[in-house]
């Protein structure tokens, strides 16, 4: 069995798409749906991680409703060799515990996994939970907002961004690492790559056949958008300068600085 770069996506709403009444109420009726952005950061990852590494393939793993398994063909044609869609049903994975749960599952039907990558934050929630909570369940180590990496026989080497500096890491493989977008710019998949997606593997596994409590422990009551009502403060003093000044002492006073 080949060793693998699990790359975990998440199949989302386009919220391009999303629309908004007037008590601001979601509507999703004409949302499309894709893979998350920054999860395809994550999949380029996986595919440059697994020509490092010479003796692994990447592969794709996500879990959701019955429709995302139409996101695997859209995962192997931007550079994924197989394709895994944990199929949740019904179930509504908005519980990152069981979300990880699932993705281990997944990641153990795959087989020889040596690295999973996910992004930092999916475009819909971006709750910065599933890697972490990955890497417990699987018992793996567990990296965060990386934004490089390199690996060496079976050590993997991480550049970290945190709030004020860069932080260099090392760990053993194998290990649960989250990537920011920061990390690459994903190539679109042209027609060649589209079409030859076709014919690589591809595997829907029920959630029935998995081990898993699909008992939440967290709930969602409701959804409902957030209206920011903007100051609109005009400085129109005839020095640019004191324009300048009178600007970072509103931001000071709000805070913001």
């Amino acid at each position: 069995m080949s060793e693998k770069v699990i790359a975990c996506y998440k199949w989302v709403r386009d919220e391009t798409d999303i629309r908004f009444d007037d008590d601001l109420r979601p509507d999703f009726s004409k949302a499309g749906y894709k893979i998350s952005d920054y999860d395809r950061n994550a999949i380029e990852a996986a595919v440059q991680a697994a020509k490092q590494m010479e003796y692994a393939i990447p592969a794709g793993v996500t879990a959701g409703p019955a429709q995302a398994v139409s996101s695997m063909r859209d995962a192997l044609s931007r550079g994924l060799e197989e394709a895994f869609h944990v199929n949740t049903g019904d179930v509504q994975y908005t519980d990152y515990r069981l979300t990880a749960d699932a993705l281990a599952k997944g990641i153990e039907a795959a087989g020889g996994a040596v690295l999973a990558i996910c992004a930092e934050g999916s475009s819909d929630l971006y709750g910065q939970q599933t890697a972490s909570r990955l890497g417990v369940t699987l018992g793996w180590p567990i990296i965060t907002a990386v934004v490089a990496f390199e690996i060496r026989g079976r050590s993997l080497r991480a550049t970290r961004k945190l709030e004020n500096c860069l932080e260099t890491v090392e760990a053993e493989l194998p290990a649960v690492i989250a990537v920011t977008p920061e990390i690459n710019t994903p190539e679109l998949p042209g027609m060649r790559a589209i079409i030859a997606a076709k014919r690589k593997p591809q595997r829907d596994i029920p959630l029935a056949d998995l081990s898993i409590s699909t008992e939440p422990s967290v709930k969602v009551e409701g959804i409902k958008g957030y209206q920011s009502d903007r100051k609109r403060i005009i400085f129109e003093h005839p020095e640019a300068s004191e324009n300048v000044r009178l600007f970072a002492a509103a931001l000071k006073k709000e805070g913001v600085m």
